[in-house]
C-alpha cells in the first residue's frame, strides 16, 4: 500500500492544485467584465492560502505527534471534502457560486474578487497547499533511507499536465460545471490517498529542531529572489492578458514557464550556470524593451517570444539562486516558508499594490530593473575566482553602468507618451489623455492601455463632432444616422461618450460601462471630453458589466443596441457567446439592430460574431470604414437583425456578405477558441 499511496497523493494533490487555478479563476472572469486584473489577483490570493498551507504542513509536521498528524490533517481534508459538498447541494456545483453573490456595479471588484475565491475554493487549496510538504516528511518517516525524489518528479508531473491539459483539452470538452464536478470527486480521492499516506506514518518521533539560524541577509534575499520570480509571473502574464485577452490559454503558458525554472533549479541544481542564464537575460531585455515600448507594432508571436524568454531566463536566474542559498536541511521547513511568502508579496505588488500606487504600468519595468540589481548583488557577493580584482571592480562599474541604463530607460518609458495630460489606473486598467493638434486645432484622445477610445476637439466650434471609429459612414454611423423617430438606443461601452452625438431629441439611449474613471471622464473630469453634455436626447449611464446588468432588466426593446467592447486589446468574452447574444436578442425591438464592432489588433472576431447571428436567428451584413486620419480611424462592424429589409442599402448603405469561415465551434459560456481567432502577425 506504501508503494501506491504516496505517488498517488503527489501526483493527484499537485494535478488538482494547479487545475483549480484556471478553473475557479475561469468561473468568476465573467462577474469583473473580463478584465485582466482578474488573473493576477487570483494568482496572488493563490500564493498567498500557498504560504498558509506551507506554514500549517510546518505546523503539523514538527510540532503534532507522528500518531496524530494523520488525523489532524485527514480532519482538514474531511472539511474542505465537506464544504465541497455542501457547494454541491446549495451552489450550481462545487466551485460555483451562485448569482446571488455577483458583485454589484460599483462595488470595489479587487476586495469582492478575493472573497469569492475564499468562498468558492479557500479550504480545498488551503489543504492541497499543505500536501507537497506533509507528504514529503511521512514519506521519509515511512521509508527511512529512501529518496523522495520520485515523489517531487510525480508531483512536477502534476503540475505540468494540469497546466497543459486544462486550456487544450479539458476546457473545450467540458462545461464547466461539469469540470467543477469532477474536481471535487478527485479530490475526495485524494484525501482518502492523503490520510492513508499519514496513517501509514504515524510512527516514529519529530525530527529535531534546527539549533542554526540563518543570518537576516539570507533571509532577506530569499524574499526578495522568489519575490522577483513571482513580480516577473504576474507582469508577464499581465502584459500579454492586456495585450490580448484574459483565458485561461494565456494564463497557464507563463504559470507553466515560471514551474519548468523552478523544476529545473530545485531538482537539477546543476543544470543552472549563472553566466550563461545571465547572458541569455541580457539578449531578452532589449527584446522585451522593445515590446513594452512599441507593442503596436511588435507581431504577436514575437511580443509573446520576448516576453516569455524574459520570464523564464529571469525566474531560472532567481530560482537558481535561491538553491545556492539553501540551507541545512533542518532550516528547510523555513526556507520554504520564505520563498513562499516572497512569492505572495511579489504578486500581491503587482496585483495589488501597483493599480493603488502607480497612474502607469510599469511592474514589469520596475521587475527588470530589479533582476540586473539582484544579478549584481549575487555577483559581488560570490564573485568569480577567475577573475583578478581589478578585472573584477571593471566588471561590476560595467554592471553598474547598464543597471543605471535600464533603470532611466525603464523611468522615462511611461513619460515618453507626447502629449499626456492625465492618467489614471486601477483595477480594470491605465487610461491616459492626450492632447495632439492638426491643422484644425487640438484634439483630446482617450487611451487605454494601448488603444485610443475616443477623441474630441478642444475648440468650441468642433465640440461633439464624431470622431474615429464612429464616422457617419462606420457600421454604428449608418444605423444612427439614419432618418428615424425616437429611438431607444443601448450601447455597451462608454468611451468618451462619442455615441452620444448622434441622440436627437426624444432619444434615449442607455450605456453600460463597467470602469469607474471612464465614466468620470465622459462626464466631464478635467474638461476634457463632453459628448454627454452636449447629448440633444436623454443619455443614461449605467455602472457595472454589461451583461450582468442587461440580465437583471426586463427586455428594453432597444432600437439600435451596439456592442463596443471588443476594440480594446483585452478582450471581454463573456460578452461574445451564445448565451450573451440571446440575451442581446431578448432586448432588441422586433426591427431592431445589433451592431457589433469587431476591429482589433490581434483577434479576428467577425467570423466568431456570425456564427452567433446565426445560432440567435439574426441576419448580418459586414461594413468596412475607410475614413483615416488623426480623428478617423478605419473600423470593421457587423449589423445584425431579424430581419434583412432592415439591412438594405436603403437603410444602411452598401454592405458586404459576412465570412461565414472562421471558427469550427459555437462560443459558449462554457467553450471559447480564442487561440484560433489570434491574428499570427497582428495588424
Amino acid at each position: 500500500m506504501t508503494a501506491l499511496a504516496f505517488p498517488l497523493a503527489a501526483f493527484l494533490g499537485a494535478t488538482l492544485l494547479f487545475f483549480v487555478e484556471p478553473l475557479v479563476a475561469r468561473v468568476l472572469l465573467p462577474w469583473f467584465g473580463g478584465a485582466a486584473s482578474v488573473w493576477a489577483t487570483s494568482l496572488v490570493f493563490f500564493q498567498t492560502v500557498l504560504v498558509a498551507g506551507y506554514a500549517w504542513a510546518h505546523y503539523v509536521a514538527t510540532r503534532v505527534a507522528p500518531r496524530r498528524q494523520w488525523q489532524v490533517h485527514g480532519a482538514l481534508l474531511a472539511l474542505a471534502v465537506l464544504a465541497l459538498g455542501a457547494q454541491a447541494a446549495w451552489w450550481p456545483a462545487p466551485l460555483v457560486p451562485p448569482a446571488s453573490l455577483r458583485p454589484l456595479g460599483g462595488a470595489a471588484p479587487a476586495p469582492r474578487l478575493v472573497l469569492l475565491l475564499l468562498a468558492s475554493c479557500g479550504l480545498p487549496f488551503f489543504a492541497l497547499a499543505a500536501t507537497g510538504p506533509l507528504t514529503t516528511a511521512w514519506f521519509s518517516r515511512a521509508r527511512p533511507g529512501a529518496s523522495p525524489l520520485r515523489l517531487y518528479a510525480l508531483s512536477n508531473a502534476g503540475s505540468l499536465l494540469a497546466l497543459v491539459a486544462y486550456p487544450l483539452l479539458v476546457e473545450p470538452a467540458l462545461p464547466l460545471r461539469r469540470q467543477a464536478a469532477l474536481w471535487a470527486v478527485a479530490m475526495a480521492s485524494f484525501a482518502v490517498a492523503c490520510a492513508a499516506c499519514g496513517f501509514l506514518a504515524r510512527h516514529g518521533e519529530l525530527p529535531p529542531r534546527a539549533t542554526a539560524s540563518s543570518s537576516p541577509r539570507p533571509r532577506a534575499l530569499w524574499l526578495i529572489l522568489s519575490g522577483a520570480a513571482s513580480l516577473l509571473l504576474v507582469a508577464t502574464t499581465n502584459q500579454l492578458c492586456l495585450e490580448i485577452a484574459s483565458a485561461p490559454f494565456l494564463w497557464v503558458v507563463p504559470l507553466a514557464l515560471y514551474l519548468v525554472t523552478l523544476i529545473v533549479a530545485f531538482e537539477r541544481p546543476g543544470w543552472y550556470r549563472r553566466g550563461v542564464v545571465l547572458a541569455a537575460l541580457a539578449l531578452a531585455t532589449p527584446a522585451a524593451l522593445t515590446v513594452m515600448y512599441r507593442s503596436a507594432e511588435v507581431p504577436l508571436p514575437l511580443a509573446a517570444l520576448a516576453l516569455s524568454a524574459l520570464l523564464f531566463f529571469g525566474a531560472l536566474f532567481c530560482h537558481g539562486e535561491l538553491v545556492r542559498l539553501r540551507p541545512a536541511d533542518g532550516e528547510l521547513t523555513g526556507f520554504y516558508l520564505h520563498v513562499a511568502a516572497g512569492g505572495a508579496l511579489g504578486g500581491a505588488f503587482v496585483a495589488l499594490v501597483a493599480p493603488a500606487v502607480f497612474r502607469f504600468v510599469v511592474e514589469l519595468h520596475l521587475g527588470l530593473v530589479l533582476l540586473w540589481v539582484l544579478a549584481l548583488a549575487m555577483m559581488a557577493r560570490d564573485p568569480s575566482s577567475a577573475l583578478n580584482g581589478s578585472r573584477r571592480r571593471g566588471l561590476r562599474a560595467l554592471g553598474g553602468l547598464g543597471v543605471g541604463v535600464l533603470t532611466a530607460a525603464c523611468a522615462l518609458q511611461p513619460l515618453a507618451d507626447p502629449g499626456r495630460v492625465f492618467a489614471s489606473r486601477d483595477f480594470y486598467g491605465a487610461l491616459a489623455v492626450q492632447r495632439f493638434t492638426d491643422e484644425a486645432g487640438a484634439i483630446f484622445f482617450l487611451r487605454h492601455g494601448g488603444i485610443y477610445h475616443g477623441a474630441e476637439r478642444v475648440e468650441a466650434a468642433h465640440r461633439g463632432e464624431v470622431t474615429l471609429y464612429y464616422g457617419p459612414d462606420s457600421g454604428i454611423g449608418r444605423v444612427l444616422g439614419a432618418p428615424a423617430g425616437p429611438r431607444h438606443v443601448g450601447v455597451v461601452g462608454l468611451g468618451v461618450g462619442t455615441l452620444a452625438a448622434y441622440a436627437r431629441p426624444g432619444d434615449r439611449f442607455t450605456i453600460y460601462e463597467i470602469d469607474p474613471a471612464v465614466v468620470r471622464l465622459a462626464r466631464g473630469e478635467g474638461g476634457y471630453f463632453d459628448y454627454l453634455q452636449r447629448a440633444r436626447g436623454a443619455v443614461n449611464v449605467v455602472l457595472g458589466d454589461a451583461r450582468l446588468s442587461l440580465e437583471s432588466e426586463a427586455p428594453n426593446a432597444f432600437d439600435v443596441l451596439a456592442l463596443d467592447a471588443f476594440s480594446s486589446d483585452a478582450v471581454p468574452v463573456h460578452l461574445l457567446t451564445r448565451e450573451a447574444f440571446a440575451l442581446y436578442a431578448r432586448h432588441l425591438a422586433p426591427g431592431g439592430v445589433l451592431a457589433v464592432h469587431v476591429s482589433n489588433r490581434f483577434l479576428d472576431l467577425a467570423p466568431v460574431v456570425t456564427r452567433l447571428a446565426d445560432d440567435v436567428g439574426l441576419q448580418c451584413r459586414w461594413v468596412h470604414s475607410g475614413e483615416s486620419g488623426l480623428l478617423f480611424t478605419p473600423s470593421e462592424w457587423l449589423l445584425l437583425a431579424r430581419d434583412a429589409e432592415r439591412l438594405t442599402p436603403a437603410r444602411v448603405g452598401e454592405t458586404a456578405r459576412c465570412d461565414e469561415d472562421g471558427v469550427a465551434r459555437l462560443w459558449t459560456d462554457d467553450y471559447s477558441a480564442l487561440l484560433a481567432a489570434v491574428r499570427p502577425r497582428g495588424r
